[in-house]
């Protein structure tokens, strides 16, 4: 996908959707995986239930956001993109 997005103006969003995908489903997955990891991460002790809170409450927008592309104009560009995560827990 990210190959496809190198030299065009499409957004993951678009990526997604012109090779058949659902982008809903990317982020549904990508949450069950975040609420997943959290959850592990406050069974461990690394953090507490109340910041796995705060980061879940935000990460549907996040991912939305990334799939149209905002995260492209902060990091000035497609290199080092940080869609890679999300992109690997969803394929």
């Amino acid at each position: 996908l990210l190959q496809q997005m190198r030299g065009s103006d499409l957004t993951l969003r678009e990526v997604i959707t012109q090779n058949g995908g659902d982008p809903a489903a990317v982020v549904a997955n990508a949450l069950t995986s975040a609420a997943d990891r959290t959850a592990e991460a406050v069974a461990n002790g690394q953090i507490t239930q109340e910041q796995a809170d705060q980061l879940l409450a935000r990460l549907e927008s996040a991912y939305n956001e990334a799939l149209d592309g905002a995260l492209r104009d902060q990091r000035g560009g497609r290199g080092g993109n940080p869609l890679g995560g999300l992109l690997r827990q969803n394929q």
